[in-house]
This record gives C-alpha cells, sequence and structure tokens, in this order.
C-alpha cells in the first residue's frame, strides 16, 4: 500500500499549494448551470406557453426568463453545489408552483417539471347564525 500513501501525499501537497496561491477559490466559486425546466398545466398535462420562470436563492433572484411556445426553456444561473435553489413558474389565472432543487456535483443535465392549476371562480357563503346551548333541567333520582 505504499502507492497509496504516495498519492494521498502529493494530493495532500496540491491541496496545500493550491491553498497557499489563492487557487483554493476555483473549488469554491459558483458555476453556470443549466436546468431545463418545463411547465405543464396539471388538468390536461398541455404545455404553458409563455409562464414566467425565476430561480431564487439566499433570498435573491438568481434567474429569470419565460417559457417558448412549448412550455420549456433552459435557464442558466451561477451555482454552487450544495446549495439550495427556489425555482418558481407563474402563469396568470393558474396558482403559482415552486420546487426546491439541489445538486451535491454539476450537473450534466438537469430537468424540472412544474404543474400548474387553474384558478377556478368559487362562492364562499358567510352564514351570521347564533347558536345558543340550552340548559337542561335537572333530573333528581331516587333509590328505591
Amino acid at each position: 500500500m505504499p502507492s497509496l500513501f504516495v498519492s494521498r501525499f502529493f494530493f495532500f501537497i496540491f491541496l496545500c499549494s493550491c491553498h497557499a496561491s489563492g487557487h483554493m477559490n476555483l473549488f469554491l466559486s459558483p458555476s453556470e448551470v443549466q436546468v431545463r425546466v418545463q411547465v405543464f398545466d396539471s388538468g390536461d398535462l398541455s404545455p404553458l406557453a409563455n409562464a414566467a420562470i425565476a430561480v431564487r436563492g439566499n433570498q435573491t433572484l438568481l434567474a429569470q426568463s419565460k417559457a417558448g411556445s412549448d412550455g420549456v426553456q433552459v435557464v442558466s444561473f451561477l451555482y454552487r453545489t450544495g446549495t439550495w435553489v427556489i425555482i418558481t413558474a407563474s402563469q396568470r389565472d393558474y396558482l403559482t408552483s415552486s420546487v426546491p432543487w439541489h445538486a451535491s456535483r454539476l450537473p450534466l443535465y438537469a430537468s424540472v417539471s412544474l404543474y400548474l392549476m387553474a384558478q377556478k371562480p368559487g362562492t364562499l357563503i358567510l352564514y351570521d347564525d347564533v347558536i345558543q346551548q340550552r340548559c337542561p333541567k335537572h333530573t333528581h333520582w331516587k333509590l328505591a
């Protein structure tokens, strides 16, 4: 096993030299990631054209775009591996849908599908009724 020890030693020396020369931030700096986002109507599963797509991470907007006529858009943003982002899709007359996303390594290909529910009109009826509790009469039991 001396070769394993030697390879670990050289790897350790490499990391130390990167850290000393300032190249260590290459491992920590964010890289550009592309995620394919597909937006569908959840009722009939048809693609939703021109849906607004937003990617948020750490309370900041990382990217925003609009879906094409086929409901698909490739969104590019700077991403640091292991962190979480929220991908959101919205369109008028539909409920907004979001999905959390993260990757432990830089992905070669990433795809997310979001299904939006159509808003439908409804009726809300409020009744102003008063419910009173009636006190029962006292009953006396006699033991014979």
